[in-house]
């Protein structure tokens, strides 16, 4: 869904959305402080400051697979490697999480 457009798009489509499961920090962000469910998918780091401060359930999706000095000198000036990889172990938890 397409919320581009200011404030009241956004607002006007979650308004009537029940349960928030996704990647956008934004909307998570206005789903806590409506008090409705979120799940955050965190796939950068401003998703995982994000939990740090306001909380609620959030997901890392991501692992970091270089860690070596080789790696941040390459990437210093031009993203040369990508030293991220997808992680769905984060499926298992989501999926533990919502059994009753």
């Amino acid at each position: 869904m397409d919320v581009s457009g200011g404030s009241e798009s956004i607002m006007k489509y979650y308004e009537g959305i029940d349960l928030h499961i996704g990647y956008r920090v934004h909307a998570h962000i206005l789903m806590c402080s409506v008090s409705k469910p979120s799940i955050l998918l965190v796939e950068d780091g401003r998703g995982k400051a994000l939990a740090s401060v306001i909380g609620g359930l959030t997901f890392i999706t991501y692992s970091k697979i270089r860690d070596s000095v080789l790696f941040k000198i390459l990437n210093y000036r031009a993203k040369i490697v990508d030293n991220y990889k997808c992680d769905n172990s984060f499926l298992l938890d989501l999926a533990k999480g919502c059994k009753y």
